[in-house]
């Protein structure tokens, strides 16, 4: 009786060698192509519907099965996108992410999930196919370390720009094979753009941003920290609180990071309305320079703050020095103990109910350590045929410059302007230089 129970079950377990794989194998594909199905159904939507959008580039980025590179792919024209140095050896190469386009001829926006790399000596681009990563997005955030880009955020908008989707997202880019990965995010930040993220040492620290569906954007003024080692979450400060002991809800600041200490810089947030009464409201618009369409009034924050990591404490940092005046959109980039600050926007109220954009293109410091502002001189660079910089002959007390009465006259050119003009059409007054040859320099001003 045991051999005839062994003979069925050979009978029952036996066939041809890698026959379970084969049939895995097919199921696997079975469902693959189901899943490609269900992509094909949802891409039938409207310009409206965001989530067959997002299903048609699944679709598309489905048919990419290898990481390719393509020298010589240059990036179309947007904005909202992130710029970021490439670590290397060299340091002489950018990487830009996502972004979005607005076509006015069409009246249509597209929005990008590209990765292009940028070789500044040689002026070369190169696109970055690569698979399974994120979905497209503009108004997010990526920092870079020596071997990753961390992408965290962002937002997605319909072509008509009628319907929005903002993601909670974070995504780790291998510098080494441009593969994409999904960290973990359970525990995180909402979803949100327009805030800002920075490294210090061993986490990402995320502060601020907003959620706009159509109706009032919501801002927030929370700060969170993403450990890099066990890829885990930390909320470091509330989500609701305001007041003297935090800065108030915003997007669109700028953050530094010197040593144990968090810097934020300026923002932009739009209250809520004051009433729901329609007379109330449009009286409160037009006296109002910088208002929302829902009726909420724009505030362009033009404070200060610092956060100490250590003990948990913010502290609003006192304006001293020759601050910038109160704008939102600024650059800025941290270098050494000094933040250098650059260009900006602020909306200013016209007849008929109109509302004018003034540009800037001033350049400022903040020094880290004694907290005070400076302006950045403009200084006129050397004439192309290099006599200024290759003048300089090698003596034992290091590098020298020839004597002034040898040098030619465009290399005594200094702005003395205390600001550099206000549009790029224009000429400085001082030096007669188009601003758009001059070169930016690192130096102080005397301050009161």
């Amino acid at each position: 009786m045991g051999s005839g129970r062994d003979k069925r079950k050979k009978a029952k377990g036996g066939g041809k060698p890698g026959a379970g794989a084969e049939k895995t194998a097919r199921k696997s594909e079975q469902n693959e192509g189901k899943a490609v199905r269900r992509l094909e159904r949802k891409t039938q939507g409207g310009e409206d519907d965001i989530d067959a959008l997002l299903a048609k580039f699944k679709l598309e980025d489905a048919a990419a099965t290898a990481i390719r590179v393509e020298p010589g792919v240059r990036p179309s024209p947007r904005v909202y996108s992130t710029f970021n140095l490439l670590p290397s050896q060299k340091e002489n190469e950018l990487i830009l992410f996502g972004g979005e386009w607005y076509d006015s001829e069409k009246d249509k926006t597209h929005v990008y999930a590209d990765l292009f790399v940028l070789d500044v000596e040689k002026v070369a681009w190169r696109r970055i196919v690569s698979p399974k990563g994120p979905l497209p997005r503009s108004s997010h955030q990526s920092v870079m370390t020596k071997y990753h880009m961390y992408v965290f955020g962002g937002e997605f908008t319909s072509l008509n720009q009628e319907k929005f989707r903002h993601y909670n997202d974070l995504w780790r880019l291998n510098l080494a094979d441009w593969s994409w990965e999904q960290l973990p995010g359970r525990g995180g930040p909402s979803p949100r753009s327009g805030h800002r993220m920075v490294l210090q040492r061993n986490r990402l620290l995320l502060f601020g941003g907003f959620w706009d569906a159509g109706k009032e954007p919501k801002y927030y003024n929370d700060l969170w920290a993403f450990h890099l080692t066990d890829l885990q979450w930390e909320c470091l400060g509330p989500t609701t609180q305001t007041g003297s002991s935090w800065p108030s809800p915003r997007g669109g600041c700028q953050l530094a990071v010197h040593g144990e200490l968090l810097f934020v810089f300026g923002g932009y947030s739009v209250l809520p309305p004051p009433d729901k009464d329609p007379a109330a409201k449009a009286a409160k618009r037009k006296s109002a320079g910088d208002d929302d369409d829902e009726g909420g009034k724009g505030v362009v924050h033009d404070d200060v703050w610092c956060y100490d990591t250590k003990s948990g404490a913010w502290e609003r940092v006192r304006k001293a020095g020759m601050a910038p005046s109160a704008r939102t959109g600024f650059g800025m980039a941290r270098h050494g103990r000094r933040a250098v600050y650059f260009g900006g926007v602020v909306d200013q109220a016209g007849g008929r109910d109109r509302v004018y954009s003034e540009l800037f293109n001033e350049a400022y410091q903040f020094d880290l350590e004694t907290r005070r502002w400076f302006p950045l001189a403009v200084r006129a660079p050397p004439s192309r045929t290099g006599a200024l910089s290759r003048s300089r002959r090698r003596s034992g007390r290091g590098w020298r410059r020839r004597p002034r009465a040898s040098r030619p006259a465009s290399a005594d050119m200094q702005c003395a302007r205390p600001t550099p003009p206000t549009s790029w059409a224009a000429r400085c007054r001082s030096c007669s230089t188009p601003p758009r040859s001059m070169a930016w320099t690192l130096a102080r001003r005397p301050t009161r």
